[in-house]
């Protein structure tokens, strides 16, 4: 990515309008929706988009971060309390200090739920604003992008591209909320297995 918008600017006016989106395979709907120049672009409009994409890449880095950094946690944590269970399986009976590690785990699982959410939502809303603040005609993040991001098939240059079923079944937003739980219904296990009401 250009390092300023003023960049993007003169990297985009040096192609041929009909060539650049031609060649890209992403020709807008209306052949004269093409350079900044003929849509009436200013370096405001440009600066605009710029800062939008820089807030989405800010905004999905942070939440896989986030998302990581507490995986790893949680996956270090149940990790030693395993191995506990390992050396001394179950046995039925009140065994307190298996019991608080489990809470605790099972506890932080809400922060960790609640950042994703919080985190995954402002990533959304970055994405929302960058494809309001996108040029007519050039469909990076909206039309096509969003088309595609929803699962649909998209054709570029005469070829079909779409997100495999898999991962259209077993999209993020669902996949990762599906890991916190299984974190979440292992520490209540092992919460139920050893509490004092046994």
């Amino acid at each position: 990515m250009p390092d300023s918008p003023v960049q993007l600017r003169e990297i985009l006016l040096k192609f041929d309008s009909h060539y650049w989106w031609k060649s890209m395979g992403i020709a807008p709907e209306k052949e004269e929706i093409c350079t900044p120049i003929e849509t009436g672009l200013s370096d405001m409009d440009i600066a605009k988009y710029s800062v939008a994409l820089e807030l989405v890449k800010y905004e999905g880095q942070l939440l896989w971060q986030i998302f990581g950094a507490f995986l790893i946690a949680h996956t270090v944590f149940l990790s030693f309390l395993l191995q506990s269970l390992l050396t001394t399986p179950l046995t039925g009976q009140y065994q307190p200090s298996r019991f608080i590690a489990a809470l605790v785990g099972l506890f932080l699982c809400i922060p960790w739920a609640s950042s994703y959410f919080r985190s995954s939502d402002y990533y959304i809303f970055r994405m929302a604003q960058a494809r309001d603040a996108e040029p007519p005609g050039w469909g990076f993040i909206g039309v096509r992008g969003e088309q595609f991001s929803k699962g649909l098939p998209v054709e570029i240059a005469g070829v079909e591209y779409r997100i495999n079923w898999f991962s259209r079944v077993l999209r993020t937003k669902r996949a990762v909320p599906l890991i916190i739980l299984t974190f979440a219904f292992i520490y209540l296990y092992i919460l139920l297995q050893t509490g004092p009401w046994k």
